[in-house]
């Protein structure tokens, strides 16, 4: 962990920390993405939903024995804005605690490289306002048990929507559209083309 420096706007293929069930105790880096074979196509998969777990043989011993937790300080979505002309309005969503968390995932091998998935869920009422969807939120008391030998039936309870009142949501530049562009300005609240002082 000593060469990880911040990154406010992790894009697809980057290597990020993680902690895997396999070693849960050491941190790994990983780059995420899966390459997958779905319907016998090539696919790079950055997010598997929830409700594909069951239903995708492909998934279930990913499921079984290579779960991890993903950590991060926030997320963005994307707007789709009514009029088509404008661009899609990206928001960041954190703790309302300021602190961090971390997010379920599924890892693999694939030619020797190490990668992994987010686990998506239905998005609680904040996040709705967004997207339809979110990443899962694992409760900090959960993170051990997703990382334990723990049964099918289980892990998939984890996997729930986190509580909306514990969240806050931000409207932040278009510049996050941009993977190159790393910067505390990426989270910072911006309004009409202007940074505000960050009340909301």
């Amino acid at each position: 962990m000593s060469s990880w420096a911040p990154d406010y706007n992790i894009s697809p293929s980057k290597n990020m920390p993680i902690l895997t069930s396999e070693e849960p105790g050491q941190w790994q880096f990983m780059k995420w993405g899966l390459n997958l074979t779905l319907n016998q196509q090539k696919r790079f998969v950055i997010n598997v939903r929830k409700e594909t777990l069951t239903d995708k043989n492909i998934f279930a011993p990913l499921l079984k024995y290579k779960r991890c937790i993903v950590p991060a300080s926030g997320f963005y979505e994307w707007k789709k804005e009514v009029s088509q002309s404008k661009k899609s309005s990206p928001y960041y969503f954190s703790m309302e605690s300021g602190k961090g968390f971390a997010f379920a995932g599924l890892w693999d091998v694939n030619n020797d490289e190490k990668e992994f998935a987010i686990i998506t869920c239905p998005a609680n009422r904040l996040v709705n306002e967004v997207h339809a969807r979110m990443p899962v939120i694992l409760d900090k008391n959960s993170w051990k048990s997703w990382l334990s030998d723990m049964e099918k039936g289980e892990a998939l309870d984890l996997l729930r929507p986190y509580p909306e009142n514990l969240m806050i949501s931000t409207m932040v530049s278009q510049q996050v559209n941009n993977p190159r562009y790393n910067s505390t300005k990426c989270i910072e609240p911006y309004i009409s083309g202007q940074y505000t002082l960050g009340f909301y």
